[in-house]
């Protein structure tokens, strides 16, 4: 599996619009079906919010993770939206997230999602990265930087 695969450049939204992290999850959703990989974002995004209510995806430093399983989905798919001035998303350390990965995988093996996300993790755990990612604004530029880094990191992949 390659981020760079799963996270193209028709999965990167930037910037997203949305300053609440509901609707932020709203966005990424309807970008996802937009795209043809969902025919509908209601049963989803209720299910993800009500989720959010219980325990927050934000992991702390300006990142969050929504994701779920869904019957529509056969492997795992994602949409990355970058925000400059940050999702409020309960985040433990009260920072705003810049960055929202959002998954979807098959119910029968959620196993993928979570080494997209580990893989995404690994790979902005560089601030250099990260930082550059936040603050670039171009869907083609964070999408080169997830396909440098992936060469660089092949063998660990």
């Amino acid at each position: 599996m390659k981020l760079s695969d799963i996270i193209d450049p028709n999965n990167i939204i930037v910037p997203i619009k949305s300053t609440i992290k509901e609707h932020a999850i709203q966005e990424l959703l309807r970008h996802m079906e937009k795209n043809g990989n969902l025919s509908s974002t209601a049963k989803l995004n209720d299910f993800i919010n009500s989720q959010e209510k219980a325990f927050s995806s934000a992991a702390g430093k300006g990142v969050a993770f929504p994701s779920c399983g869904s019957i529509e989905v056969e492997n795992v798919i994602a949409v990355l939206g970058v925000s400059k001035n940050g999702v409020a998303f309960n985040a433990p350390d009260g920072l705003k997230c810049h960055l929202i990965l959002l998954t979807l995988s098959s119910k029968k093996d959620p196993t993928k999602r979570r080494r997209l996300v580990h893989m995404f993790q690994d790979m902005i755990s560089n601030i250099e990265i990260k930082y550059s990612m936040m603050e670039d604004g171009s869907v083609e530029s964070i999408h080169n930087t997830i396909i440098d880094w992936e060469q660089k990191n092949m063998e660990n992949l």
